[in-house]
């Protein structure tokens, strides 16, 4: 039961963060598609960035919250 409600919290976070998440994603979409990826290897490694990012961040750095998500997939999406 645990796992359950800790995936829909994840699949919340994902979504919540989505327009950022596309964002990015258009920055990268035509190298990817140069190399072999496509959209959806971009959105994975992106929501993967996002999990990272809310597990790293700390407000007292004086950022927010959005900014280290957009910073956190963007250097997620510099080393595919």
């Amino acid at each position: 039961m645990m796992y359950q409600t800790k995936e829909v919290e994840l699949m919340d976070l994902i979504k919540l963060y989505e327009p950022i998440i596309k964002s990015v994603i258009k920055k990268y979409i035509n190298y990817a598609n140069k190399v072999g990826l496509d959209y959806d290897d971009l959105f994975q490694e992106a929501s993967m960035a996002v999990l990272r990012a809310e597990n790293t961040y700390k407000d007292n750095k004086g950022m927010k919250m959005e900014t280290w998500i957009y910073n956190n997939i963007d250097w997620r999406m510099q080393r595919i």
